[in-house]
């Protein structure tokens, strides 16, 4: 990892990214260093793109989703925006509050500060949601295989009866790592899930501290969901380069 100023957080750069794209700065980019060779750069609009500009795994998504709909890392709330001008119900939540303004300044109606970690997907009173979402690699946000496990049971708790979850992730296999996938779930030389990379985000030369990332393949992604709980898992898209959109169904 590179070294320089570090902040409090992982995702403070990332943060700090946003604030900066939606204040006018058009050129921020955010760098990603991590252990499979050089670090990418990541320009910040990324994160503010329309729909014309997303991937096929991300507009099926919006497609499918239906009824009360949480999206879970929203983000810069890109998507949470495009439901809207459909005129779904949505509510954007996410870790960051960098991210919640931005989302506030934008135009997403009642975005959550939410650490899904430590606060429930439900609030008090609330009816369970019909669809989550968690795009742009959504399980990343859990981290590790073991944390991902524990991701699942908090949206089963939270879903309606017939609800579904719908995300996507890249199958590091497909995309060239050399890792040989075994029939139970597969390790690294290290021990690790390959697909538990080490991260590190920079931006304007300063640092958040290093997290785990994860990237889940399908066949993973089905053993862990039926071991939490899900009747069913199945894949709705899959691109070239080993990105794919799921659906979890109860």
């Amino acid at each position: 990892m590179a070294d320089s100023t570090t902040n409090p957080t992982p995702w403070s750069p990332l943060g700090e990214a946003l604030l900066d794209y939606e204040a006018g700065r058009v050129d921020a980019v955010l760098r990603v260093h991590h252990e499979l060779g050089e670090p990418d750069d990541l320009a910040a609009g990324h994160f503010f793109r329309d729909p014309e500009h997303m991937p096929a795994v991300e507009t099926e998504a919006l497609e499918r989703a239906v009824g009360r709909i949480l999206d879970l890392g929203a983000g810069a709330g890109s998507h949470a925006l495009e439901l809207q001008r459909r005129g779904a119900r949505v509510v954007a939540a996410d870790i960051l509050p960098e991210a919640v303004s931005v989302m506030e300044a934008r135009g997403v109606s009642g975005p959550r500060l939410l650490d899904w970690r430590a606060q429930p997907l439900v609030a008090p009173g609330e009816p369970r949601w019909d669809t989550i979402l968690l795009l742009m690699n959504g399980p990343g946000i859990a981290g590790t295989l073991a944390g991902f496990r524990t991701l699942l049971a908090h949206l089963i708790g939270a879903l309606a009866e017939e609800g579904q979850v719908l995300l996507d992730s890249t199958d590091m296999d497909q995309v060239g790592e050399a890792v040989d996938w075994e029939e139970s779930v597969p390790l690294g030389a290290d021990g690790r899930y390959p697909g538990e990379l080490h991260m590190q985000m920079e931006y304007d030369g300063r640092l958040g501290e290093p997290f785990p990332h994860l990237f889940v393949d399908p066949e993973t992604l089905d053993c862990v969901a039926r071991e939490a709980g899900f009747g069913r898992s199945e894949v709705l898209v899959r691109e070239s380069d080993g990105r794919y959109l799921a659906r979890l169904s109860l």
